[in-house]
């Protein structure tokens, strides 16, 4: 699976963007994810639960970067016990670094991509608007997430704008099934979305098919755009 799809369906999953998280919900992925800033290192857990008769309690812990662990005393026989501090390190969602990569991963052009990309705060983006091939004419594409968590009063009333001046495709992590207005339709990322020599690539083709269903296009014919890389 692509960094772009693991990513997204891990913040999927998440309650909320704005608190930092385990930095263990991204796995082996987290270095790559540092490094294209769609993650920040927010530190580590100051208290941790630990074993406590049939329970848990909390206690406090002794960061030691140093060594790459932590330390607390244990609450049923004061002993220390030593873990690796990679297991309480904590990271923060940079969403929009992560949606400038994925606008340019679908090919949408810099001048058409969204300023001002939420829509509905946790739940609903606008990635930009993507060229139909062969025409002068564009589609909105957004980005959803955590759909069934999300206020449908909301998105349906920002979908509902007419400042949208067609239907448009909002990727998610998977398929789901939803009502929309203007006739948007809500399609999953990994339907356009493969590896090819290790780099996400993206289904220009097919994503056009999928807006051509949806959309009827006019205008001048231009040349067709290929395969867009990310």
């Amino acid at each position: 699976m692509s960094l772009h799809l693991r990513f997204f369906t891990a913040i999927d999953r998440l309650s909320s963007l704005d608190t930092p998280v385990l930095a263990t919900t991204f796995g082996r992925d987290r270095s790559q994810l540092l490094q294209r800033g769609w993650i920040t290192d927010e530190g580590h857990l100051t208290h941790v639960m630990a074993p406590f008769l049939d329970s848990e309690c909390e206690v406090e812990i002794e960061a030691d970067p140093d060594a790459g662990c932590y330390r607390y005393r244990s609450p049923l026989d004061g002993r220390t016990v030593v873990q690796p501090l990679n297991e309480i390190a904590l990271c923060g969602i940079q969403i929009e670094r992560w949606l400038t990569d994925l606008a340019r991963m679908v090919g949408i052009e810099d001048r058409r991509r969204a300023s001002r990309p939420c829509l509905t705060p946790q739940h609903l983006w606008h990635l930009g608007d993507l060229r139909v091939a062969g025409t002068h004419d564009f589609a909105p594409v957004f980005v959803g997430r955590a759909w069934a968590r999300a206020p449908a009063v909301n998105t349906s009333s920002v979908l509902a704008d007419p400042a949208w001046s067609r239907g448009g495709v909002i990727l998610q992590a998977r398929q789901v099934q939803a009502d929309l207005p203007r006739d948007h339709v809500i399609r999953a990322l990994d339907e356009f979305v493969r590896l090819d020599d290790g780099q996400d690539v993206f289904d220009a083709s097919a994503f056009d098919r999928v807006l051509r269903g949806y959309v009827t296009p006019s205008g001048e014919s231009v040349n067709r755009p290929g395969f867009q890389g990310g």
